[in-house]
């Protein structure tokens, strides 16, 4: 099943000894569009603590409710985010070796596949002296993207994102939310077509033309997201599988 980030927002994430706080936002990698961390805002705290996506168990969508198999003590002796701070595979590498995260996602056997091929190899440096440094894909928070990145079709601009859609099964992100000139409906771009994330231009580049995602299924903002509308979002972007 599916559901949106905004919606995720009013969801309380609940470890095994009680409850963590508030779902705030979500990390992933640039350009690879899975779910990394849960961003959980600890209130009694006043700060904002990761949590790998390793953790994560299905959503109690009656209750509101995300549970986690992680102690309250695992998420406080972590340090509290800092969002200012880039946070790139070393980093992440870093994290995980100090507070003992698993590398992995999925709760079920069959379920668990690695964290972006778990680490990559550690990159060498460049025969070359004067090639650029290598750089890996920083940590992006989605919530900082809503409203400041365009996202961008093969022949204009679509809109502004607005949201995402996350499978809450194995953590996925499959679509975009983009935000529309007028009216309540906004389109949904598979983010099987989503090319590059600029993070110098604030721009999101999608290989579908304006047409094509204007023909698409719609969020409209007085419904949640369907079963329904998750089998028509499958079989509209089927035809254009490459």
């Amino acid at each position: 099943m599916m559901a949106s980030l905004m919606e995720l927002r009013s969801y309380r994430v609940q470890g095994t000894d009680g409850d963590l706080g508030r779902i705030a936002d979500i990390g992933f990698r640039q350009n690879e569009w899975i779910v990394r961390y849960l961003i959980v805002e600890m209130e009694e705290l006043a700060r904002e603590a990761l949590l790998p996506a390793s953790y994560l168990s299905r959503l109690d969508r009656g209750a509101h409710i995300l549970s986690a198999a992680v102690r309250r003590d695992q998420l406080t002796n972590t340090d509290p985010l800092d969002r200012s701070r880039p946070i790139d595979e070393r980093e992440e590498r870093r994290l995980h070796d100090q507070y003992g995260w698993p590398a992995v996602y999925g709760q079920e056997e069959h379920d668990i596949s690695p964290i972006g091929g778990l680490w990559s190899e550690e990159p060498q440096a460049p025969e070359n002296p004067d090639e650029p440094e290598f750089e890996s894909p920083r940590l992006l928070f989605a919530g900082d993207l809503f409203e400041a990145y365009a996202v961008e079709g093969e022949d204009g601009e679509i809109g502004r994102l607005q949201d995402i859609l996350i499978d809450d099964e194995t953590w996925p992100i499959p679509y975009l939310v983009v935000g529309a000139p007028a009216g309540e409906d906004r389109p949904l771009i598979a983010t099987d077509y989503a090319q590059l994330i600029d993070l110098g231009t604030r721009t999101i580049y999608v290989a579908l033309t304006r047409d094509a995602i204007a023909a698409g299924p719609v969020l409209s903002a007085s419904e949640p997201v369907t079963p329904e509308l998750a089998q028509s979002l499958r079989d509209y972007y089927d035809q254009y599988s490459r």
